[in-house]
């Protein structure tokens, strides 16, 4: 370990493990304190670095040649750098392994080195690097891959509240690529997504007050704000008292006293056995998700955080949209073929490593659908239903 300090900070004359923290705390002979060192497992995940350098700031060429001392001290020659930004107080170089046989870059793998403008190194984070990957018998080329993305709907009829409201044609998310079989790739045809659906809410009884049902019996306050896009509940208790109504029902009563109405649009997103990788415990979030004319407003659902064990509610989030408006709308100029064809234009792949959901240590090959023309260098956004003008995702 102290050769990964030592050439930065110079000799370690006395080590300290904090266990509450996990950290080793090293000082020099004059009792400084010179770095950190986090391990897990007897593995170096991070070293911080505590000092200065003086002098004037580093050029480009000093940048690369302290990354490759860094490199070199770490053993970490194999790596490529991938990044370099200005954090507004020091440069972050971030450096990734690349698989040998197609010079794919592997995902979150590496090391992230934090340098001073002076030249100083203050951080250094080791990602994961104990990786394997499987290759196919067969892979097909790139041309075939983008043609086969050419055949598919990469964009769907939508609604894009950035034009007012107004009918769009937008990413269609259930598409995330192709794969080098040439199969297309659809998150509905996922194992983990096979059960996950949208389900019609039962007829439930009314609030008259809507404040005390929050409590649900509970000593305390309920404060509602009006934020720019969203109605948001906050219920603040110390009494962990139960409600009898089981948690679903009393979501759903919270839905329809609020939504009005619209209650009969509104459906719940049940994500099925993909539910246990997000939440693990008493505390769930509940998502009900309008619904009109097969248009679903995935991001603009109402939220309904809950204690499935004490089956109160904790707060309430309700993304305001306008019903009334959606009923008048002017269909649409373009067609959806029309707007694919103008998607295809920017639309590529490329050859990409997806880490296994069971052993991360496994990656695998696909072909991811990508933009390399997009003005921000993020995904489409949507295409004007009107216009057929393209918006991208601001990649700020």
């Amino acid at each position: 370990m102290l050769q990964l300090i030592e050439p930065f900070v110079g000799k370690v004359a006395r080590q300290e493990f904090h266990e509450e923290d996990e950290l080793t705390y090293c000082y020099n002979a004059a009792g400084e304190h010179i770095a950190d060192v986090y391990e897990v497992n007897g593995n170096v995940e991070m070293i911080s670095y505590y000092g200065e350098k003086e002098g004037a700031r580093i050029t480009p060429q000093q940048l690369q040649q302290i990354t490759y001392d860094v490199q070199y001290v770490f053993r970490m020659l194999h790596l490529f750098v991938t990044e370099v930004r200005d954090d507004g107080e020091s440069f972050v170089v971030e450096l990734s392994m690349r698989e040998p046989k197609y010079r794919v870059y592997v995902p979150n793998s590496g090391m992230r080195i934090t340098i001073s403008y002076t030249g100083f190194v203050e951080h250094v984070v080791l990602l994961e690097n104990d990786v394997e990957f499987v290759y196919p018998e067969n892979i097909i080329s790139h041309d075939e891959a983008r043609a086969i993305l050419h055949t598919q709907p990469i964009v769907k009829l939508g609604i894009a509240p950035e034009l007012n409201w107004q009918y769009a044609y937008v990413q269609n998310f259930d598409l995330y690529g192709v794969g080098v079989d040439g199969h297309v790739r659809l998150w509905s045809e996922e194992p983990m997504m096979q059960d996950a659906k949208f389900e019609t809410l039962p007829d439930v009884e009314l609030i008259s007050d809507l404040d005390a049902f929050l409590l649900g019996g509970r000593q305390g306050d309920v404060t509602m704000q009006h934020r720019d896009e969203e109605y948001y509940w906050r219920i603040d208790s110390e009494d962990e008292g139960c409600a009898e109504e089981a948690s679903f029902v009393r979501a759903c009563r919270v839905v329809k006293r609020i939504s009005g109405e619209e209650y009969a649009n509104y459906y719940f997103e049940n994500l099925g056995s993909m539910r246990h990788l997000l939440e693990e415990d008493a505390y769930v979030t509940l998502r009900f998700v309008y619904i009109i004319d097969d248009i679903a407003f995935d991001f603009h659902a109402i939220s309904v955080h809950m204690n499935t064990e004490t089956n109160q509610i904790l707060s309430v989030s309700q993304c305001i949209i306008p019903y009334d408006k959606l009923r008048t709308l002017k269909k649409p100029k373009l067609t959806l073929a029309e707007a694919n064809a103008i998607v295809y234009q920017y639309a590529d792949v490329e050859l990409t490593l997806e880490r296994d959901i069971d052993n991360r240590r496994r990656f695998s090959f696909v072909y991811e659908l990508v933009y390399p023309t997009s003005p921000t260098g993020a995904h489409l956004q949507f295409v004007d239903g009107f216009t057929g003008e393209v918006h991208w995702i601001c990649n700020d």
